[in-house]
């Protein structure tokens, strides 16, 4: 069995070869001819020619290693030959609009009568835009689509462009790297003063934040000399003394009040009399002690915040107002007996006792209101001044710490200017011009051996292809088993095919 499948595959495989042999011109002739042609259409495409110039990013060092080091300026060059994001960068920087109008600027690529017809073009399908605009996209553009940027070695980029002018692919090359030095040294040099600007700033920032912290501290401490009392006037115990003669005050309010009803409703059962008319004819000497006695009864408030409760000044003063007050009453017994003659001696004792409850209570009222103030104001003064000491206890430490951070700030501004410095002078050699592009004498563009492979291999699949496809078409009988299959018929004999009579024939 595994010899009659052997036979098989040596009567196939000697078909394929027998078709092979009598299609040979169908693959041969493709074959020599596209592979020639194509050949010969290399030379139609316009030759393409590239230049390179290779950059440094990298500084050079003036300093020790162990200096080095310390500022942390190693470190930040160690990865760039892995870091495809700086290549991204680069590109995206020298395929700027920017560098493309500095190039046009420079090297006068916009000149070219083919840009011009584009940019009519373009004008007729985008009348809003400028045509300048349109022409420094369209450069652009050819621009990305003929530049490389790539890490030739560790810290150094290639910038390759690609032209159809040997002489233009180098001027570009070089003119790009040379624009790519000076902005970078150009940004570079703005961060560096951005930078020790903003550390200025900083430490200003700070200081002045500091001034006004000292100088608010300093307002509080003279408000707070203002509102400082006394230690005994401050006390809890003269608070204390406070509050129990204002209660001893308000009882005796309510006493004489309850004692004046009671006098009232006395003096409305004496027949004859009108308590609306009980009023005194003031004297000089009766409007001199009232006003005296009112003035005394002001000055507690005042009195109340020199002096604690209990200090002498404060009870001359208490015994101040009651003098006035017994005068008061003894002047109003007086005027009652003078003015009212016409009342027997109990009513005018009535009428005495009234007009003098009306002055008690006047003047406890008055005075009860001024206690009441004067607790209330000593209470407001102290919870100011608790207020203020809190505040500036709190300051105290706000300015330490800004201090502190002030200090640290100055510090470090002072070692950031010896590092920037040191930037500042190594960026002036960090991006320099390894090697400036050459003149491209060969070009790139097309790669003729390429091609030329290209065109063979594509010969070779176009003929075989020709030969597959007569073969699928070609309905003769090839095959004993064909005739078999097809008409039903057995072959009684094959005739051999005698190559020599064959070629006679031809």
């Amino acid at each position: 069995m595994n010899q009659d499948r052997n036979d098989k595959n040596e009567i196939s495989l000697k078909e394929v070869y027998a078709v092979l042999v009598r299609r040979r011109w169908l693959l041969i002739v493709p074959f020599i001819l596209i592979s020639i042609l194509t050949y010969l259409a290399s030379y139609l495409i316009t030759p393409i020619y590239e230049s390179s110039t290779i950059v440094s990013i990298a500084p050079q060092f003036r300093l020790s290693g162990d200096l080095q080091r310390l500022l942390g300026l190693q470190d930040n060059y160690r990865s760039r030959a892995s870091d495809e994001s700086e290549l991204r960068s680069i590109y995206n920087d020298i395929t700027s609009s920017d560098y493309v109008s500095q190039l046009v600027d420079k090297l006068h690529i916009d000149r070219s009568p083919g840009l011009a017809s584009q940019v009519q073009k373009l004008a007729s399908k985008h009348p809003e835009v400028d045509p300048s605009q349109l022409a420094l996209n369209l450069l652009q553009d050819d621009l990305r689509e003929n530049v490389e940027v790539r890490f030739a070695a560790q810290d150094r980029v290639a910038i390759t462009v690609q032209s159809p002018v040997p002489k233009m692919a180098q001027d570009i090359a070089n003119t790009l790297g040379e624009l790519f030095i000076e902005e970078r040294a150009k940004e570079e040099l703005s961060g560096i003063r951005n930078s020790q600007d903003f550390s200025d700033v900083q430490v200003q920032k700070y200081e002045n934040a500091l001034d006004k912290l000292i100088g608010e501290r300093a307002d509080l401490q003279q408000r707070l000399q203002q509102v400082q009392l006394d230690a005994g006037v401050g006390s809890e115990t003269n608070r204390f003394d406070l509050q129990s003669d204002l209660d001893r005050m308000n009882s005796d309010l309510a006493d004489a009040k309850k004692a004046q009803a009671d006098i009232i409703a006395k003096l409305d059962r004496v027949p004859g009399l009108n308590r609306a008319s009980l009023s005194l004819q003031p004297t000089a000497e009766l409007t001199e002690i009232r006003n005296d006695l009112k003035q005394q009864t002001d000055g507690i408030l005042s009195m109340s915040l020199r002096y604690p409760w209990s200090d002498q000044q404060v009870l001359n003063l208490k015994l101040r107002q009651n003098s006035l007050l017994s005068s008061i009453q003894n002047i109003n017994r007086r005027l009652v007996d003078s003015q009212f003659k016409q009342y027997d001696d109990g009513t005018r004792d009535l009428i005495a006792q009234y007009v003098n409850s009306l002055t008690s209570v006047d003047f406890l009222t008055a005075k009860a209101t001024k206690v009441k103030a004067a607790l209330d104001q000593l209470t407001s003064r102290m919870s100011e001044i608790s207020s203020h000491q809190a505040r500036i206890a709190a300051l105290d430490q706000e300015i330490a710490q800004a201090t502190q951070l002030r200090n640290y700030l100055k510090s470090q501004a002072e070692g950031s200017n010896i590092q920037q410095a040191l930037f500042q002078d190594m960026s002036s050699t960090k991006y320099r011009i390894i090697e400036p592009a050459k003149l491209g004498l060969d070009p790139v563009k097309p790669d003729r051996k390429k091609i030329a492979v290209m065109g063979l291999l594509l010969g070779l699949v176009v003929g075989a292809a020709a030969v597959i496809l007569l073969e699928l078409f070609d309905s003769s009988f090839k095959k004993v088993e064909d005739v078999q299959q097809i008409l039903g018929l057995p072959v009684l004999a094959v005739t051999p095919r005698i190559e020599l009579i064959h070629r006679l024939r031809k």
